[in-house]
């Protein structure tokens, strides 16, 4: 078996965390999870017992139906084939490392001083694991960056006693990727937060400067789709059908991505033809952003020429035939296949949801952009919680790209089940520059912007419309023009700020 297909499931009594490596799931608290043995099957289901699923009753699922042989210790032993355990014992193994005993400092302050170090963050490859080069590491989502006295305290977010790890970190004495992080106390706090925050994909809130970095994985609704030609939504739950065989038909979000890291999810249900890719806006295409034919990346084509290639970028095809994954259409096909495709084990057509697709059940699929800016076209693996590739291009999209989701129907069988989603990342945030003036004496006005971009942002930050003004202060030697946010400013205060302030 790869390194790929093992998961490495242990506890860390350092960082309270549960460990889940090569796999998509965060490291959990330390007494949070439960694995058991799946009825009649020799599978593992591991459940979350502080979350419940959607009925409010059962715990929720990290994973259904999980392989015991592709789990692995924290030394990378398989349990199974390597030390001989049975389902039950890889079970007793992972609720044995999920409750271990912590002998940790916890609630008096103290942890290992780190004045006079310099300590450089990072994450693992998977994202779900902050590295520390001084040996240490912990699970995103389960510390954070506190001040201390003018220096930073490194301590634990989910335990029940809060826990500190390190202690007086100063300013300048870190690093994130490599890099020392520059600025003030406030600066390195949030720089250090956003690193230790993204597993939850939740929004940091940062005061100097504002910043956004985080995808939103629970996506928004496409509004407002184009139906193309033969296109229908048929009656009942689908959203989408087509009333004819063939390519004349599509449908076509208005929402468009265009960063490594976006992407699209929906569901598919009844065994069919169905083809599911990108489409360049108009803007993208006239510009010359696509690859390969020029008459095929046409977006007017989508829905509107017979050919499985029109209007598409990349796309990849179900057939029934091979109840799966078959052919891809486009104006370049260069690509690769995934283990969706290919894969003896992950192969979709001998899934269970392959099954689930064949009995007219909904099937969840992704397309989007990779974090290496391919074209990619995933299924979810829900027994596995993990996202399998189907295809991939075998180029990469080239910046200023944009594209829009297109779903095609072969025949008038298959469906789209449900509204399909976009998961984008926030657009990058101006750098913010905070100053403040006395004028006349004794008299603050804070905070304020050299230019209008900055202001209109704060404003929006704090529950604005994202609008501003322009001053002139007679005390200001410059004589410059200065904005004000509409909200969050604070006039005529009898003392200055003490922080948010770039002198």
């Amino acid at each position: 078996m790869s390194n790929h297909n093992r998961i490495s499931i242990y506890g860390d009594i350092d960082s309270a965390s549960v460990f889940f490596l090569n796999s998509t799931v965060d490291p959990k608290p330390m007494g949070t999870i439960i694995a058991s043995v799946k009825d009649d099957e020799d599978r593992v289901v591991i459940q979350r017992i502080d979350r419940f699923e959607s009925d409010g009753i059962t715990f929720r699922f990290l994973f259904k139906r999980l392989q015991p042989t592709r789990i692995t210790n924290k030394d990378g032993q398989e349990l199974v084939e390597q030390l001989g355990y049975t389902t039950q014992e890889v079970v007793d193994y992972i609720n044995e490392q999920a409750n271990l005993d912590a002998n940790v400092t916890g609630g008096d302050g103290s942890g290992t001083d780190l004045l006079g170090q310099t300590i450089c963050f990072s994450l693992d490859a998977t994202s779900t694991s902050i590295l520390l080069d001084n040996g240490n590491h912990f699970g995103v989502n389960t510390i954070k960056a506190v001040e201390n006295g003018g220096n930073i305290d490194i301590v634990s977010i989910d335990a029940s006693e809060t826990i500190t790890h390190f202690t007086n970190l100063e300013v300048g004495n870190a690093c994130v990727n490599g890099a020392t992080v520059t600025g003030g106390l406030n600066d390195v706090i949030n720089a250090l937060n956003e690193l230790f925050t993204v597993g939850a994909f939740e929004s940091v809130v940062i005061s100097d400067p504002f910043s956004t970095l985080v995808a939103d994985v629970s996506g928004v609704d496409i509004v407002s789709p184009t139906y193309v030609g033969n296109a229908i939504d048929p009656v009942g739950v689908d959203v989408f059908g087509a009333s004819a065989a063939g390519n004349l038909n599509g449908y076509l979000s208005t929402e468009t991505i265009d960063q490594a890291g976006e992407y699209f999810t929906f569901d598919i249900r009844v065994e069919g033809t169905i083809g599911m890719g990108l489409v360049h806006s108009q803007a993208s295409y006239d510009n010359g952003y696509y690859s390969g034919s020029a008459t095929y990346a046409d977006p007017t084509a989508f829905g509107t020429v017979n050919s499985q290639h029109a209007g598409f970028q990349f796309s990849h095809w179900f057939h029934p035939t091979p109840n799966g994954p078959w052919t891809n259409y486009g104006a370049n096909t260069g690509y690769v296949q995934g283990p969706g495709w290919s894969n003896a084990t992950l192969k979709f057509s001998a899934s269970p949801e392959g099954a689930d697709w064949l009995a007219g059940n909904p099937v969840k699929m992704r397309v989007g952009i990779d974090a290496n800016g391919f074209i990619s076209i995933d299924y979810y693996d829900v027994s596995e919680s993990t996202w399998v590739v189907c295809a991939r291009t075998s180029y990469s999209s080239v910046e200023g790209v944009e594209y829009r989701l297109g779903i095609k129907m072969g025949d008038t069988n298959v469906r789209l089940n449900t509204l399909p989603k976009i998961h984008e990342l926030e657009p990058a945030a101006p750098t913010m520059y905070f100053r403040y003036i006395e004028s006349p004496d004794n008299n603050y006005h804070y905070p304020l912007f050299a230019t209008e971009e900055e202001a209109n942002y704060y404003d929006l930050q704090n529950g604005g419309a994202g609008t501003s003004s322009a001053n002139v202060f007679p005390d200001e030697p410059t004589f410059a023009q200065w904005y004000i946010p509409t909200n969050g400013y604070t006039n005529n205060s009898t003392a200055a700020p003490t922080i948010g302030i770039t002198s």
